[in-house]
């Protein structure tokens, strides 16, 4: 691999690496950090929605009591207050008795309320009945009722009225939306995310709602807002306000998908980029270190391999790294040595063997590979095994010849391939003899299936250049075959012969 790609490569796994890493700390802290501001913010909502609730039931509250405060109140009276407060569906005043003697609906005057809860509850002090629906015209109210002289002034307030104040889904996006649940965890305002009308129809039994329940106790195991099951079957991320006078809870809820799923993808996106672009930069800084670094060293080889065929005029140019430098100094004083021996001996680069030792050094190389393909392509099997006689080089005549494939000869032993009874010949006898001057005559061959043929065998030793022997080397030839080589070419020796001596008897 070349130095410019291995320092681009190096650039590329560290962009990589550092990328990933930088990008999953940002995309998860950032992701984090969001979803408690979308947590916070969810919570702010749910808190100002209580607000507005336990505002408007205490302000009906004041206003009930001021009105109470009239010794008498007349139908026409009564009337006139719910003209000025439009909050009221139906004022009544009922006396000691539980009777109503004065109402805005005329008709329920004289009806008996001695036990109804908001008559007994409001005679001491005011009273907020919990939701229900009427039985006189399927009206759908809460009840507030005060003191009144000696019995009580009864106001009815729909509960379209809540849902108007909780229907206000600012900051609440496609999906968000308030909703009051009584303590039997039905619901008392209508819903966003249904057509009909949900007030004290729709079942909420969620953990959103048991766990705004349970703030009612010291036990509180949960967090305010989390992500849980919604009442229509899809994750939301909800949140919670006990109303503790009413025993209302306040519930304010968004899709888990909307809550988080386009920011999750906006921190996504924007880590993405950013790695793209730490990753463009950083492979545009590596192209050009690697332009720096190598462009010296590419000079550098291209005038060392001008020095070795014997230009020593050669100028090695100076490098502002302090590595290449160094080896070009060092450089510089072996070519200097070469110029002053060229000097002082008056010598051609050719005498001092320099051009020589190439034109040497090429034709050795041209006989290195003329050598290798003769031995491969040889129809004599060839082998070379170490001093320990196992086999390290096996031509394809050789492994034709004992019938296995080129990897399962490399390191077999020299006794595998001869029949159990030449084994102690090859040992006592072949061996020396190659080790000392080489050994040449015929064995019997083990192939690889068992079946065993007559080798002619020319065995000696390969030798380095100090002498010392380092291999054997084997030469082998298939008697039977060379046989009935001999045999053709007799045959074919014969009827050319026969026919030459045909010819002449014509002539």
């Amino acid at each position: 691999m070349k130095l410019n790609q291995i320092i681009i490569l190096t650039f590329i796994l560290t962009a990589v690496i550092s990328s990933f890493g930088a990008n999953t700390y940002y995309y998860l802290n950032s992701n984090q950090l969001f979803e408690n501001k979308i947590r916070d913010n969810l919570s702010s909502t749910s808190q100002a929605m209580a607000n507005q609730v336990e505002f408007f039931i205490e302000e009906q509250k004041e206003k009930m009591e001021i009105a109470a405060t009239h010794q008498e109140l007349s139908n026409q009276e009564l009337r006139e207050i719910t003209n000025k407060s439009d909050e009221f569906y139906e004022l009544f005043t009922i006396d000691s008795n539980g009777i109503i003697i004065a109402s805005t609906n005329e008709l329920h005057i004289g009806q008996n309320k001695s036990t109804d809860q908001y008559f007994v509850n409001g005679r001491n002090k005011t009273y907020v009945t919990n939701a229900y629906i009427s039985d006189a015209d399927n009206q759908k109210l809460i009840n507030i009722s005060t003191p009144h002289n000696d019995g009580v002034l009864v106001g009815r307030i729909k509960l379209e009225k809540l849902s108007e104040i909780v229907s206000d889904y600012t900051g609440l996006g496609r999906t968000g939306e308030s909703y009051l649940v009584n303590k039997n965890y039905v619901m008392i305002t209508n819903s966003r995310n249904s057509k009909e009308q949900t007030e004290l129809k729709q079942v909420v039994n969620t953990q959103n709602t048991e766990n705004c329940f349970q703030d009612k106790t010291d036990e509180i195991n949960h967090k305010d807002t989390e992500v849980f099951l919604g009442y229509t079957g899809v994750n939301v991320l909800g949140n919670h306000v006990l109303i503790p006078e009413m025993d209302w809870c306040l519930l304010t809820e968004i899709e888990e998908e909307e809550a988080f799923g386009s920011l999750r993808k906006q921190v996504f996106e924007t880590s993405l980029n950013t790695a793209i672009a730490a990753m463009a930069l950083v492979l545009i800084i590596g192209f050009i270190l690697s332009a720096i670094i190598s462009k010296p060293i590419k000079k550098l080889t291209k005038d060392v391999d001008s020095i070795t065929k014997g230009k020593f005029d050669t100028q090695l140019k100076k490098s502002r790294i302090t590595e290449v430098q160094s080896l070009i100094d060092s450089l510089n004083r072996i070519l200097a040595s070469l110029k002053l021996a060229i000097l002082r001996t008056g010598a051609t680069k050719e005498e001092i063997g320099i051009g020589e030792v190439i034109k040497k050094k090429e034709e050795a190389e041209k006989k290195a590979i003329m050598f290798g393909d003769a031995v491969k392509t040889s129809i004599d099997g060839i082998s070379i095994a170490d001093l320990e006689g196992k086999i390290i080089f096996t031509n394809n005549a050789f492994n034709k010849m004992w019938g296995y494939e080129p990897e399962e000869v490399i390191g077999k032993k020299l006794d595998e391939f001869w029949k159990e009874d030449q084994i102690k010949k090859v040992r006592t006898k072949v061996v020396p003899a190659t080790l000392k001057s080489g050994w040449t005559g015929k064995l019997v061959g083990k192939r690889k299936d068992k079946s065993s043929f007559d080798a002619s065998v020319t065995s000696s030793v390969v030798k380095d250049k100090k002498g010392k022997t380092s291999a054997i080397l084997g030469i082998f030839r298939e008697i039977q075959k060379e046989k009935k080589t001999k045999l053709v070419q007799h045959q074919v020796y014969e009827k050319w012969r026969e026919k030459g001596k045909y010819k002449s008897k014509q002539l």
